[in-house]
């Protein structure tokens, strides 16, 4: 019958929402399991699913009044609801030092709202306030990193929470499969894209799963994680996210197994690694003919027209839909920033990946390399965040700011000169009046999540 489904790709339809359910259950088990801090984490897991729901087809059934200014409201809210209740927390005072690149983030939204404001000076105020709004949810991700909310193990299982549900939400999408084109077709007859328009973005989100399942403590929900979102990346034939995927998980056994003579080489490779795949992604957008990688080369060509000579500020985003085309974005990361804010837009993001990977030292630090390696690959046909606009993105964003909170929390142990004294460690027991060790109130963690060794 034309235009039927095959029968293998109404199997897959059935097993991603069955293991969405899973893999969404054992995460939410996780995220409520810290008294005084369940919360916080669950109005991170909110976020990062309400962040989703305006990139994906819910918007068209009419269900939520307002549409998509309604859920991008929602989504900050939601970030501001995780910030207010971790002023509460008892452990307040031991704010995380923030990273020095955290200010390259910043500095790379704030280059692109003033060239958008710039370029276009006829802006409507709604416009510009949506613009300063996607800034300042960035200042609130920035501020729970600090205060310690962002840690890997949580945000993945907040990011592993709304891709179980994005999954669960297949079930009742109308229309979740695309056909196959001349350019590529899915396993199953068909390429998966959940509840959204295209397969990328679902694989995008089924990148971040796979790559947090990896580092979480419980098994059971690293292979549900795992499971979900290797399926899903099969199933959605997306490409890109699997070579990143790949190239994330290969970068991070290198840096997790390598002897440590060799962890110098590699910790060297890493740090060109960002500037290196930037050059490789404007390369790309300038040097592709127009009908590779899937046609994005006809995309990439109408926006290296449109910026002309102003590759050293950029055009302005808003400007996109006026001088390059109306319906297709940029499928770049670098050309987003290139376009958007110039030079100094680029350097800005690779300074702060650079940061993560450059702040790495030891074999525990594997998490923040494979995280950074993978969204550095995904943004060279796709784009991975857009800091001034609150969109699906936003989740990625989050993933980089984890990342950045984390790496190089894990401190080399001091070398030891030969014959000196091997220094002691403070003890954790001390004892009591009556001679009975009790733990010492000082070492007691509160974070008794980051104790796993997996971590």
């Amino acid at each position: 019958m034309p235009g039927r489904i095959p029968s293998p790709v109404n199997a897959a339809l059935l097993t991603i929402p069955t293991l969405g359910l899973i893999t969404a259950i054992l995460a939410l088990r996780h995220l409520v399991a810290v008294p005084g801090r369940t919360l916080e984490r669950l109005a991170l897991a909110g976020f990062a699913l309400v962040v989703m729901l305006p990139s994906s087809k819910v918007v068209d059934t009419g269900l939520i009044p307002g549409g998509n200014r309604v859920l991008q409201a929602a989504s900050l809210g939601l970030l501001l609801v995780a910030t207010f209740a971790s002023l509460s927390r008892s452990d307040l005072g031991r704010r995380a030092p923030v990273p020095a690149a955290v200010v390259a983030v910043l500095a790379a939204a704030g280059v692109m709202v003033v060239v958008d404001i710039a370029a276009m000076p006829h802006l409507g105020i709604g416009t510009i306030m949506a613009r300063l709004l996607a800034v300042v949810m960035v200042v609130v991700m920035v501020q729970l990193g600090a205060r310690g909310v962002l840690d890997l193990q949580v945000t993945g299982q907040a990011l592993i929470f709304s891709f179980g549900v994005i999954c669960l939400m297949t079930a009742a999408t109308a229309d979740a499969v695309r056909a196959c084109s001349k350019f590529k077709c899915g396993p199953f007859g068909g390429q998966i894209t959940g509840p959204f328009y295209n397969e990328t973005t679902f694989a995008g989100l089924a990148l971040l799963a796979l790559i947090f399942a990896l580092f979480q403590p419980d098994r059971a929900l690293r292979v549900a994680a795992f499971t979900t979102s290797a399926f899903v990346l099969y199933a959605a034939e997306s490409r890109t996210s699997q070579i990143a995927a790949i190239t994330a998980l290969a970068f991070a056994a290198l840096w997790r197994f390598a002897p440590a003579a060799a962890l110098p080489a590699v910790r060297t490779a890493l740090l060109v690694a960002p500037t290196s795949i930037a050059l490789l992604g404007l390369h790309l957008v300038y040097a592709s003919e127009t009908a590779a990688f899937s046609n994005r080369g006809s995309i990439w060509s109408a926006g290296v027209n449109a910026l002309g000579d102003r590759w050293a500020w950029g055009r302005g985003l808003d400007s996109w839909n006026v001088l390059a085309l109306d319906r297709n974005f940029m499928h770049s990361q670098y050309l987003l920033l290139l376009y958007s804010g110039g030079v100094l837009a680029v350097l800005f993001y690779c300074v702060a990946m650079m940061s993560i990977l450059g702040r790495a030292r030891t074999a525990q630090d594997w998490p923040a390399v494979a995280v950074t390696m993978a969204l550095l690959v995904f943004g060279l046909v796709d784009i991975v965040w857009n800091p001034i606009s609150i969109e699906h993105g936003a989740v990625m964003g989050l993933a980089i700011l984890s990342a950045l909170f984390a790496s190089g929390q894990h401190a080399p142990a001091p070398a030891v000169r030969a014959g000196a004294p091997i220094p002691r460690r403070r003890p954790s027991l001390i004892a009591s009046r009556g001679g009975a060790p009790v733990r010492d109130p000082d070492r007691k963690s509160t974070r008794p999540e980051l104790q796993s060794p997996m971590y």
